[in-house]
């Protein structure tokens, strides 16, 4: 959330705007994948519009796969943690 509202600020928002736009994105997406029958492909498809804003994000976070290595690296790192944890408790 951080880097989405810096981002959103370099881009001449205000700073009360860039987090209120950064948390209802958040927000929005949550609320939408708590109803039943959600589906986290079914929500990319329905909020990205060809050539749109969302589409050019996507497009930078799935090229070379960076994003995604570094979200399953975070998880993975998590899970060691957690097990390290639960050992010591």
């Amino acid at each position: 959330m951080p880097a989405l509202i810096r981002e959103v600020l370099l881009a001449a928002l205000k700073p009360e705007l860039a987090k209120v736009l950064a948390a209802q994105t958040a927000l929005g997406a949550a609320l939408l994948q708590n109803q039943p029958g959600a589906d986290f492909a079914a929500l990319r498809t329905a909020v990205t519009s060809p050539n749109g804003t969302t589409a050019a994000a996507i497009a930078v976070f799935e090229q070379d796969r960076v994003l995604r290595g570094a979200v399953e690296s975070a998880t993975q790192a998590a899970y060691l943690r957690s097990q390290e944890l639960s050992r010591d408790s």
